[in-house]
């Protein structure tokens, strides 16, 4: 019974969303232009920005932002700001959620991106549809095709 208890805490820590986040993702200023978005993005190889307002997270801008904003006014797009283009009032969660309710809200609401916030709403995180995936293959038992064509002719009855 005590072990038990004792690997309940560890099983909900790996639970939670928060064991999955990306910590201190990079984010940008919602005073910046695009082209400083764009230019992060394709620095740090990622799709989504938390946007702050000093330190306080007031939106999310995504890849896809800023392609829509481009495609609308192609000429301009790079004077735009980011408070601008931005979605805001992002999903943010705790770290200590379930896991499988971020994944099922994220689903449910086609969400590319959760952020995670402390008690007080600072950023600490962020939890993106690349990350849920990473977390299914982690799940999934991992072997090779070989392994996999082997181990299905060991089972097929000898001719």
């Amino acid at each position: 019974m005590t072990k038990q208890k004792s690997q309940e805490p560890r099983q909900a820590r790996r639970d939670s969303v928060g064991a999955h986040m990306t910590p201190a993702p990079v984010s940008i200023q919602c005073d910046a232009d695009l082209s400083t978005a764009v230019a992060l993005m394709q620095e740090h190889a990622i799709r989504h920005l938390p946007v702050l307002d000093g330190e306080r997270l007031v939106g999310v801008v995504s890849e896809r932002d800023l392609g829509v904003i481009e495609s609308l006014v192609p000429d301009d797009w790079e004077r735009i700001v980011v408070a601008e283009a931005m979605t805001p009032s992002p999903f943010a969660v705790a770290a200590e959620t379930p896991l499988a309710e971020v994944a099922r809200t994220m689903a449910d609401r086609k969400y590319g991106c959760v952020v995670i916030t402390d008690p007080a709403g600072a950023l600490l995180g962020l939890f993106t549809t690349t990350d849920a995936l990473q977390v299914l293959a982690g799940s999934a038992p991992r072997r090779s095709i070989g392994e996999v064509v082997r181990e299905k002719l060991k089972r097929q009855p000898a001719r």
